[in-house]
């Protein structure tokens, strides 16, 4: 299969939601629920990754509230939030994990909004990317301030009428033309002596044809989007239209390509899959000066579309690609860092650096199972700040902990924390791997 037929799509036709074509109702486990909810004071948190209908369920709440709506942006102000908040009107507020940014002190924003719709009586609605929100709820615990309501993903039957919807008429189905071999083998040249190795490939489509009770070539083809996509509508469709480029359709065309970014990349992606939108600029100085390099590479292999000021995740590959990185497979690992401060210091403000530090790490693996901690300790002539965060891959612990404490000093300068002149004249230790 051709995996570059469809991808190209103008940074202008670029949209984060399938067209409105999706019924609100097979988004939510439960509408009455869901508009029982929406009745209540509690303010409520929407989640959904990328393309699964987040937009059209903010949209029924706004008609159902007579709310107004803010969308936010990377370089948005939390200014225009507060002041809506003041009115007395309902409001959605869209696209919050722009209320965020992944660098020391980029997580004011939200504590400031979080902080205001806390006091106000206005019933809110808050729409999030579900990746960001994740993350939010290991760092920030914003789940302890709104209710959330996770989108759905698609049944098959949904599917099939979106599908239809949206792309058309459907081709016809048939049933893969399939051999006895389950796996087979890809010949693989080293480019050296001659040497090749036998890369073992399974074929899907035969097992998905072996394992399904489902007779009908239709049934079997959106069994398979279905399981691909897991029941994503914007995923599914762009799937959908780069596999039926014929008269008919079959499980095997219905393939998800994968691309190797290498680390760099997988960082620059994850940043990208939690924001969806976001400013070079912040890229430039989380990334560093390979960023343009990365940017050109992920460019030419069709995953982000890039603007003057910003890079835009398109639909049709970064959600519909196997995405392979050195992270794959190896175990984490917990690291810790410790600094030191001066007893006088600003004891409050320097844990919270090193906690923003660790959170926001390029290397960083967290979640609710993988905290990050921060503890202090009076020593004798200094205040020691012990962090502890975990890396994905064992291999990246030294740089993790260096990364870390370099950013969290020049925080700690640039706040006019004072350090000891000499920390390891009074035992301060080195960053620790723990396995």
């Amino acid at each position: 299969m051709d995996t570059s037929r469809g991808l190209h799509r103008a940074a202008s036709a670029h949209t984060d939601e399938p067209a409105a074509g999706l019924d609100v109702t097979v988004l939510l486990s439960d509408k009455d629920v869901f508009e029982q909810k929406l009745d209540e004071q509690t303010p409520i948190a929407v989640t959904g990754p990328p393309f699964s209908g987040r937009k059209q369920v903010l949209e029924y709440a706004k008609s159902h509230l007579g709310a107004s709506r803010i969308r936010l942006t990377p370089a948005g102000s939390p200014d225009k939030v507060t002041a809506a908040l003041k009115e007395d009107r309902p409001l959605i507020i869209e696209d919050c994990q722009h209320l965020s940014r992944r660098e020391i002190g980029g997580f004011d924003t939200l504590e400031t909004v979080l902080n205001a719709i806390a006091r106000t009586d206005t019933k809110v609605v808050t729409g999030w990317n579900s990746y960001a929100w994740s993350y939010l709820d290991a760092v920030a615990d914003v789940g302890s301030s709104l209710e959330r309501v996770e989108l759905s993903p698609l049944s098959r039957t949904s599917l099939i009428e979106f599908i239809r919807t949206e792309a058309g008429p459907l081709p016809e189905c048939r049933v893969d033309e399939l051999n006895d071999t389950v796996v087979s083998f890809d010949r693989l040249s080293l480019g050296w002596r001659g040497i090749e190795l036998a890369i073992p490939r399974v074929d899907k489509a035969v097992i998905k044809t072996r394992l399904t009770s489902q007779t009908d070539p239709e049934s079997i083809v959106f069994e398979y989007l279905t399981s691909e996509t897991n029941g994503n509508p914007g995923v599914a469709l762009a799937i959908w239209q780069q596999s039926c480029v014929g008269d008919d359709v079959r499980p095997g065309d219905i393939d998800v390509p994968s691309v190797d970014v290498g680390k760099e990349g997988a960082f620059l992606l994850r940043l990208l899959l939690c924001q969806e939108r976001v400013e070079k600029a912040f890229l430039a100085d989380r990334i560093g000066g390979r960023l343009n390099q990365l940017l050109g590479e992920l460019t030419r292999k069709e995953i982000e579309t890039p603007g003057d000021t910003a890079v835009v995740v398109p639909n049709d590959v970064m959600f519909t690609t196997n995405i392979a990185n050195a992270n794959d497979g190896n175990p984490e690992m917990l690291v810790t860092i410790e600094v030191a401060i001066s007893p006088s210091a600003d004891v409050t403000t320097a844990m919270d650096i090193l906690k923003d530090a660790l959170v926001t790490s390029p290397y960083v693996y967290v979640d609710t199972d993988h905290p990050v901690s921060v503890r202090v300790s009076d020593q004798v002539s200094y205040r020691r700040i012990r962090g502890r965060g975990y890396v994905a891959d064992l291999r990246d612990g030294q740089a993790f902990a260096s990364g870390v404490t370099r950013r969290t000093l020049e925080a700690y300068e640039n706040q006019g924390i004072e350090t000891p002149e000499n920390p390891a004249l009074h035992g301060l230790q080195q960053p620790e791997n723990e396995n």
